[in-house]
C-alpha cells in the first residue's frame, strides 16, 4: 500500500483499504499509554483535515463559501497551534523514533516557533474555541474601514448568510502588525503570506504525523489490507 508505510499489494485510486490488528493483539495494546497516544494524534489529523479541506475546495466568493472559508482558516489555526502542544506529549514514549522527529521538527523550525509564538495563541483562546467580547472590542477599535460591511448574504436563506465583521476582527487578531497595514496593496499581501505559511505548516505536518502513525502501527503488527481486493467475485 503506497504512501502508507505499511506494505500489501498495490491499490488503485478507487479502491478501499484499512490497517487492521486481531482482537487478541488490541486486547494488549489498547492498554498501553505510548498507544493512547497515537490514537489521540489521530484525532489531530482528523480535525485538521476536516477544516483543511474546505480551503482547497471554496473556489467562489459567494457570501457563504467567504465564510466557510474564513472559518475553516480559523481553526485550521487554532488546531495547528493546539497540534504543537500535543506533540510535546509524545515525546516520553516515541522521541526516539525517526518520524516522530520529523513531525516535531516541523514544529521547531524557525518559521513555525515565530508563527507559534505570535498570535495563533490568542486567536485559539479569544475568538475560536471561546469568544471574547473584549478581544473584539479591542480589534474593532483597530478597525479603519471605508464602507463597513456588518453582514453579507445571496438570496432569501440565511445558508448564504456571512457575518463579515464579526470575522474581520477575528482576521486582526491574527494578522496583527500585517493588518495594520495602510497600503491596501501591501496589506492584502501580508494578510495572503500569512494564511499560505500557516496552511503550508499544517500540510507539512499532516503529512508527517501520517507517517509517523503508520511507522507506529507497521512495527506493532497491523496489517494493511486491500477491502476491493478481498471483497471483488473471483475469476471463473
Amino acid at each position: 500500500m503506497e504512501n502508507s508505510g505499511v506494505t500489501t499489494e498495490l491499490i488503485s485510486p478507487i479502491d478501499r483499504w484499512t490497517i487492521r490488528l486481531d482482537k487478541s493483539a488490541f486486547d494488549k495494546l489498547k492498554t498501553e499509554e505510548s498507544f493512547w497516544c497515537v490514537v489521540a494524534l489521530s484525532r489531530v489529523v482528523n480535525a485538521l483535515r476536516f477544516v483543511h479541506a474546505p480551503l482547497e475546495y471554496y473556489e467562489d466568493d459567494s457570501p457563504g463559501a467567504l465564510r466557510v472559508r474564513y472559518n475553516s482558516f480559523f481553526f485550521n489555526c487554532a488546531l495547528f497551534y493546539e497540534a504543537s502542544l500535543f506533540v510535546q506529549k509524545l515525546h516520553k514514549h516515541h522521541g526516539l523514533l525517526p518520524e516522530f522527529q520529523a513531525m516535531a521538527s516541523v514544529m521547531n523550525t524557525r518559521g513555525a516557533r515565530q508563527l507559534l509564538e505570535s498570535n495563533l495563541s490568542g486567536l485559539r483562546n479569544k475568538l475560536v474555541f471561546h469568544f471574547d467580547i473584549g478581544e473584539i472590542g479591542e480589534q474593532l477599535k483597530k478597525l479603519e474601514l471605508e464602507e463597513p460591511i456588518f453582514v453579507s448574504g445571496l438570496g432569501p436563506t440565511n445558508g448564504q448568510t456571512y457575518y463579515e465583521l464579526a470575522d474581520l476582527c477575528a482576521l486582526s487578531t491574527f494578522a496583527g502588525p500585517a493588518f495594520a497595514i495602510k497600503d491596501e496593496a501591501l496589506h492584502v499581501q501580508a494578510v495572503k503570506d500569512l494564511l499560505r505559511i500557516t496552511t503550508d505548516f499544517t500540510l507539512e505536518f499532516l503529512a508527517k504525523a501520517e507517517l509517523f502513525i503508520f511507522a507506529v502501527l507497521k512495527s506493532g503488527g497491523w496489517e494493511g489490507v486491500n477491502i476491493s481486493a478481498e471483497t471483488a467475485p473471483a475469476k471463473s
